[in-house]
């Protein structure tokens, strides 16, 4: 049987979808001959991404679990 999916879980796959076509697109512009604005769009949008992954596999009291 499959466990329904939780809001963290949704709210987490939706952030990695979205840093994924992120990373599409800076590497659709660093290709097409726009590199330094798709080095910072990837750097922008990963950083974004990975702060709020950070923060929420983090607690108040200091232990992620």
């Amino acid at each position: 049987m499959v466990r329904p999916l939780t809001k963290p879980i949704l709210i987490r796959k939706a952030v990695e979808f979205m840093a994924a076509i992120a990373a599409g697109i800076g590497l659709w512009r660093f290709t097409s001959g726009h590199w330094l604005s798709g080095v910072v769009f990837v750097a922008a949008v990963g950083g974004v991404s990975g702060w709020y992954l950070w923060k929420s596999r983090r607690v108040d009291d200091g232990r992620r679990y």
